[in-house]
């Protein structure tokens, strides 16, 4: 598992890129800056981020469509970690054919229960690389929820 430490200085690299174009592709999401092609792995118990600059092999699953249309080509905003815990958050703002859509990204590098959440800027579930029922957790990942 990744260290706070790590984490929060990948936050601040992250930061500082103008732009990201995000994928995915099984459990790994590929975060291309301008500077950096980077990948995050979000498999659960052993999450972590690397330097690959091999392209992912994409397919049209649910969660890249949303990906496609909220972080493709996409300006930062603003990227740090939440309440201390090894959860990042993307800020991000990508512009479409005639509007500019924000949206965020909540990258969950927590072991076991590592997930990729992408929230609209109310903070409702547009798409999530797992899905959490009510039964399974305390705190749900449901589609189109807060």
């Amino acid at each position: 598992m990744i260290s706070y430490a790590l984490l929060s200085a990948f936050a601040k690299l992250l930061k500082a890129q103008p732009k990201i174009t995000i994928r995915h592709a099984q459990q790994t999401l590929s975060l291309d800056t301008p500077n950096h092609p980077f990948k995050a792995c979000m498999q659960k118990g052993t999450s972590h981020i690397y330097l690959d600059p091999t392209p992912l092999e994409l397919s049209k699953t649910p969660f890249n469509l949303a990906l496609e249309r909220y972080a493709s080509n996409a300006k930062i905003l603003d990227c740090f970690l939440e309440n201390e815990d090894r959860i990042l958050k993307i800020v991000l703002e990508c512009a479409t054919s005639y509007k500019k859509v924000q949206s965020v990204l909540h990258l969950e590098f927590t072991g076991k229960h590592s997930n990729a959440i992408l929230l609209s800027p109310q903070g409702v579930v547009l798409e999530a690389l797992h899905f959490v029922s009510l039964e399974q957790s305390i705190r749900p990942v449901l589609k189109n929820t807060p």
